[in-house]
């Protein structure tokens, strides 16, 4: 009917408006981009910068900030943590759900769950992956496990999923007519010592970028 037309036509309209609103992270000087992550969090950790690929910048949108680093222990050995920013622009597929490129990039993924997690004076909910991949070693073909955590951050709200941060974006634009820039936050690292030494180790790597992850 010419009543349905003309509603996905104002919906279609509607999505594409640009930001007005707040976004999910520090930003850096230029108010576009994310804050650069920290290079050395205490004496723990060392960041190393870690380039966007050239699959990234060919499937997201031109305006997509990005932020990441993968970070050491310094003075020993041990797994490091990878921490990713991925901010959004004017336009939302900027961001999307993890698990689609986990299992794209060859992890199974065993189970997920939600957690109360503590940034920067503040207790949000985020999610936690179990994963597990094939490699090749020099005892043979083993099974690498890792976790992942992730969550979603606008400009008044943290969410733990994907569709949860569907439902908070749709409901600031239809009801507050604000568009804020979402940032999805990803942590992975080794946990072969077991999920919570893993967890552990996100969690001291998130005490010192609280100033950039800041929580709304």
């Amino acid at each position: 009917t010419v009543l349905s037309v003309a509603e996905i036509a104002w919906l279609h309209q509607w999505s594409q408006r640009p930001p007005n609103g707040g976004a999910g992270v520090a930003l850096a000087a230029d108010g576009v981009t994310p804050a650069e992550l920290p290079a050395f969090i205490g004496n723990e950790w060392a960041g190393r910068t870690v380039p966007v690929s050239a699959v990234e910048r060919e499937i997201l949108p031109a305006d997509t900030g990005f932020a990441k680093r993968q970070y050491l222990p310094i003075g020993g050995t041990g797994p490091g943590v990878f921490l990713s920013v991925v901010l959004s622009g004017r336009d939302r597929t900027s961001i999307h759900r993890p698990e689609l490129c986990l299992v794209g990039q060859g992890w199974t993924i065993l189970g997920r769950r939600e957690q109360p997690l503590r940034i920067g004076g503040e207790t949000i909910t985020v999610s936690v992956l179990s994963v597990r991949r094939e490699a090749m070693t020099k005892r043979g073909r083993v099974a690498v496990p890792q976790i992942v955590v992730y969550w979603f951050a606008g400009g008044d709200a943290t969410v733990a999923s994907h569709w949860g941060r569907f439902g908070v974006d749709t409901w600031n634009r239809l009801a507050h007519g604000r568009v804020d820039r979402w940032a999805y936050i990803l942590m992975q690292t080794d946990a072969t010592d077991g999920e919570a030494a893993a967890l552990a180790r996100c969690k001291s790597v998130l005490r010192g970028a609280a100033g950039v992850l800041r929580p709304v």
